[in-house]
């Protein structure tokens, strides 16, 4: 067997990424399995899905694939740690047959019968920043988004060296992507590769994005003599 396509539920919610966001928590937690994963997403056919690598299973691991379409969860195992070249042409060639006859009530297996409830905290971003030996920690903290939403954030950062010091950057941007959770809330900490002892000042401006919705927060820093 190469690749198992079976039902993983159908719910009233009607966002696709968010549906398979959840299957795969569900899938993730029916593992018991202590170590994180790296969650992808991934769209085949029109399809929103997450794909996680190595998943536990016997005898081996298995690449898990949850994927969404209009109110009905999909989860596909494929035998290996990665996806083979055989198991990505069979994915690339699925086809979505019209439903006939009445749609099956949500039976909530594997993802919510219902869509999550949107976050109720006020729409925020809040940047703060942890000065370490070697590297700036910059930690981000939002609300307002949607529930495991695909956030997209940038950092830039710009600092003023101290006299007599010759740091690598004095600029630095950097790009990643995370997840909020179930209640629109975003948590999440990027480094910067600058020694803040190397700077009198520095800047730093995030930039989180996820669809329509976009947050902006700035903080400046203006460090001791003595650090």
């Amino acid at each position: 067997m190469r690749l198992s396509i079976a039902s993983w539920g159908t719910t009233s919610d009607r966002d696709d990424a968010r549906v398979a966001a959840a299957g795969m928590d569900a899938l993730i937690g029916s593992t018991n399995s202590a170590p994180s994963f790296t969650r992808v997403p991934v769209h085949f056919l029109g399809a929103a899905g997450v794909l996680v690598s190595g998943l536990p299973s016997s005898p081996g691991p298995v690449t898990a694939i949850i994927l969404a379409r209009a109110g009905v969860a999909y989860k596909i195992l494929a035998p290996g740690a990665t996806l083979a070249p055989d198991q990505r042409q069979a994915l690339d060639s699925l086809r979505f047959i019209p439903r006939v006859g009445p749609f099956p009530p949500a039976n909530g297996v594997g993802v919510p019968p219902t869509a999550p409830a949107p976050a109720t905290s006020a729409a925020s971003l809040t940047v703060t920043t942890v000065p370490l030996t070697t590297e700036l920690a910059v930690r981000t903290r939002g609300t307002g988004f949607q529930a495991y939403a695909i956030v997209a954030l940038r950092v830039a950062w710009t600092g003023v060296p101290r006299p007599g010091q010759h740091p690598r950057y004095t600029h630095y941007t950097t790009t990643r992507s995370v997840r909020a959770d179930q209640a629109g809330v975003l948590d999440a900490t990027l480094d910067i590769p600058a020694p803040p002892r190397a700077y009198v000042s520095y800047t730093v401006r995030v930039d989180a994005t996820s669809g329509r919705t976009a947050r902006s927060a700035t903080l400046s820093t203006h460090m001791d003599a003595s650090r």
